[in-house]
């Protein structure tokens, strides 16, 4: 399959206990052998809207822990696979994963 990097990430997380919070993520997107790096190119916008509204619906305690690190890449990847015709993603890889 194809590795694609995303530009890096930053977005406002939903209000959890305490002060508003922000998300610092950068992703490796793995596809299978079947994607087309041109369909992933012009699926950008849609990966980036779909990555982006997903982390504003996340609270910062729903991230800190590893299995909602896990579940979020479950959640990117079933996202994403909604709107591809030849490729799916098959992984997610964090590059950098940061929260303030």
């Amino acid at each position: 399959g194809i590795l694609y990097q995303l530009d890096p990430f930053t977005a406002n997380l939903a209000r959890g206990e305490g002060p508003s919070r922000f998300i610092r993520l950068t992703v490796v997107l793995k596809f299978n052998k079947d994607a087309k790096k041109e369909e992933v190119d012009a699926k950008k916008p849609q990966i980036s809207d779909a990555i982006i509204s997903m982390l504003n619906s996340k609270k910062p305690e729903d991230l800190l822990k590893s299995e909602g690190k896990a579940f979020l890449k479950e959640e990117i990847k079933n996202s994403i696979n909604t709107f591809m015709v030849d490729g799916q993603v098959i992984d997610i890889f964090y590059v950098a994963f940061q929260i303030n």
